[in-house]
């Protein structure tokens, strides 16, 4: 019985004194493997409007309209459609270059919005849900040219239960906008 007692003390000393003879040499460090995020815009296409001087990117399952001007009181040099499936929802990228837009413009970012970069100018972004229709508004400056890119839910679907899912392909598509020179 004592001797049993002897072994699980010297047991119990080897143990203990392998713990202290170990903390002074230095554990192995766990190496972290960093996974990129993918890109959820990788696969989309690139639409590019030489007179509106922007490119875009877009789910391939959108359609795009291109319709220059659609009549409206300030002249547009651009118009541009992108239309989710079943029409839940669409994108309207609007390009003006006239003093009127330019002035409307600088009055409108002056009023309460978020402030961002949209493509390394600043631009002012609104985010608002009214009347059963969830909305996101972009106003940018650029030179001479007054960008506006209004978001729409389109059906009570898209107000109702895909108002996130829109919200974030509108954010998604306006981290791909870049302006051409």
């Amino acid at each position: 019985m004592i001797g049993v007692l002897f072994a699980g003390v010297a047991i119990g000393q080897k143990g203990f004194l392998s713990s202290i003879l170990s903390l002074g040499k230095p554990s192995p460090t766990p190496t972290l493997a960093l996974t990129p995020t993918p890109d959820p815009t990788a696969n989309w296409r690139t639409y590019s409007n030489s007179e509106g001087k922007f490119s875009v990117k877009y789910p391939t399952e959108w359609t795009i309209k291109d319709l220059r001007s659609l009549g409206s009181i300030i002249q547009n040099v651009s118009n541009v459609v992108l239309e989710a499936d079943e029409y839940k929802a669409q994108i309207t990228i609007s390009v003006s270059d006239t003093d009127t837009a330019r002035k409307l413009a600088e009055g409108e970012q002056k009023q309460s919005g978020e402030k961002f970069s949209l493509d390394g100018t600043m631009a002012t972004k609104w985010l608002e849900s009214k009347e059963k229709k969830a909305q996101g508004y972009v106003l940018a400056i650029k030179g001479d040219r007054v960008y506006s890119i209004l978001l729409e839910c389109l059906s009570q679907e898209c107000f109702e239960t895909d108002k996130q899912y829109y919200l974030d392909i509108f954010d998604q598509i306006l981290s791909t906008f870049k302006f051409l020179e």
